[in-house]
């Protein structure tokens, strides 16, 4: 069960690395028709940047909260189409992204009871998936800011039952994408360092 339960856990963990900047790039249609306005104005735009130092994330107009955000047309279809395609049904789960007091979540339903469960069961198994999903979830609090106009954005990572009864979560902030790439740094480095230690005995012996 465990082994499944990680099955699932590695699921979830490609499925929001496969959309978590849906919900904090805004929409090509967006983009497209900002890039329209501001032709006109491109050259006279450009010599203030230059002089005022200002980039284009400064200049680019932001959506008041995560609400508003979410509630952007073009931003919630394509929310919509990459848990479609996820197919997460499968695995007896959901997922929806909400906003929570201007905090981004992202709220895995398991509609399976016995799945729930097992989940309730093996809390350190959703640590785990916690702990690896870190560098992603803290990306997007960190570009979330980028699209919302909002000071140390958080982003929740939950499992709740169909009820809406919650088995565990996790919140996430900019820092937390920092920490997570540090962390492997530092694995990769120790690694490098045990197999260099390895290598060296070896041609001792």
């Amino acid at each position: 069960m465990k082994n499944k339960i990680r099955k699932i856990l590695l699921t979830t963990s490609v499925v929001l690395a496969a959309f978590t900047f849906t919900a904090c790039g805004g929409s090509d249609d967006n983009a497209e028709a900002g890039d329209a306005a501001q032709t006109a104005d491109d050259s006279a735009e450009n010599a203030e940047d230059s002089s005022t130092g200002e980039t284009d994330n400064e200049l680019m107009e932001k959506y008041a909260s995560v609400q508003e955000l979410l509630d952007d047309p073009s931003v919630r279809e394509s929310l919509e189409a990459e848990i479609s395609n996820a197919g997460m049904e499968e695995s007896g789960m959901s997922m929806e992204v909400l906003a929570e007091d201007n905090k981004l979540v992202y709220c895995v339903i398991v509609e399976d009871s016995s799945l729930a469960d097992a989940l309730a069961s093996n809390l350190d198994i959703l640590e785990e998936g916690f702990d690896d999903s870190a560098s992603d979830m803290g990306t997007v609090a960190a570009s979330l800011s980028d699209a919302v106009d909002i000071e140390n954005p958080v982003v929740i990572f939950r499992y709740v039952r169909s009820d809406g009864t919650e088995i565990a979560s996790r919140e996430y902030t900019a820092a937390d994408a920092t920490a997570a790439d540090d962390t492997a740094a530092d694995e990769a480095a120790a690694a490098d360092a045990a197999a260099a230690d390895a290598a060296a005995d070896s041609t001792a012996e």
